[in-house]
């Protein structure tokens, strides 16, 4: 049995008390500062050991600084100086801090086509988000916490606001612009057109091939109404004032659309191709001044 040197008996181990630990999340500047003590009567003196997170096992002689961000483990105990001695059992305690407030983590793009559907969210990387409120235009949105999305299809400038507390009592607020255009005004030549004249064998007329495709681009907003699927209208002069439509077309799943016209007369042929909003998506001129009927 436990002796502790007098020839009493000891068989209670010590007990270690800490001193510092915040209630919550700590969140200033300077680090936390812990302190322990062992109380033990029969055995004095007592020895205490500590461990913080992951590292080594350290005999306490003095107070010790935590100040790393997020949640930290503090593990100690004692053991008295009886033969053999008694040991207590190992304590655990959590450090927690968080000295940052939350930021935005998905913001609006700088351009959207009608109708926008603007997504954004909110994160901290310790505590968590407790709260946050999204204002567009200063109007309210009903959406979750951290993160949402709304459609916008008023063209013009629009400005998302928010505010957002951490668990640990941290505050941010801040404010993004961005920019809603109508989808006509965005077709600026996003297009590429073709001409191929071909003589029709045993008939005197050339035949004109007039292939409309869109230009491929990867990038999530251009400020071009993708091709795909969409009516576009082929158009023909002879001197680029006065225009007739001559076929109306959907495009491909690939953004291509093409027509094949007789021309029975000589000149110089355009043709363009244009959106139901009658901008002009791609224009091609025959290379000749004339095309010859023979």
């Amino acid at each position: 049995m436990p002796d502790c040197g007098s020839g009493a008996v000891d068989l209670l181990p010590p007990h270690t008390s800490i001193d510092g630990l915040p209630f919550g999340w700590h969140t200033d500047a300077a680090p936390v500062r812990l302190s322990l003590a062992a109380s033990e009567a029969s055995s004095p003196p007592a020895i205490t050991y500590y461990r913080v997170g992951t590292g080594p096992v350290t005999t306490y002689t003095a107070p010790f600084e935590i100040s790393a961000e997020g949640t930290t483990t503090v593990r100690y105990w004692s053991k008295d100086s009886a033969v053999p001695p008694n040991v207590e059992a190992e304590q655990v305690r959590y450090v927690r801090i968080d000295r940052g407030a939350p930021t935005l983590a998905a913001a609006p793009l700088a351009e959207y086509a009608t109708p926008a559907r603007v997504a954004f969210s909110v994160t901290d990387a310790h505590s968590g988000v407790a709260f946050a409120e999204w204002r567009l235009d200063g109007v309210r949105l009903q959406v979750p916490a951290a993160s949402g999305s709304t459609t916008v299809s008023a063209p013009g400038v629009h400005t998302l606001s928010w505010v957002a507390v951490d668990v640990a009592g941290n505050d941010a607020t801040g404010a993004v612009s961005f920019t809603v255009k109508r989808a006509q005004s965005l077709t600026r030549a996003p297009a590429k057109a073709a001409l191929t004249l071909k003589r029709v064998r045993g008939v005197a007329t050339y035949r004109a091939t007039v292939t409309v495709k869109a230009t491929p681009d990867t990038s999530p907003f251009t400020g071009f109404v993708p091709l795909a699927g969409k009516t576009v209208l082929l158009q023909s002069s002879t001197d680029g004032v006065r225009w007739k439509t001559v076929a109306t077309r959907v495009t491909s799943a690939t953004g291509a659309a093409s027509h094949t016209v007789r021309l029975t007369k000589a000149g110089r042929f355009r043709y363009r191709w244009l959106s139901p909003g009658d901008s002009v998506l791609a224009t091609a001129t025959s290379p000749a001044t004339a095309v010859s009927v023979r």
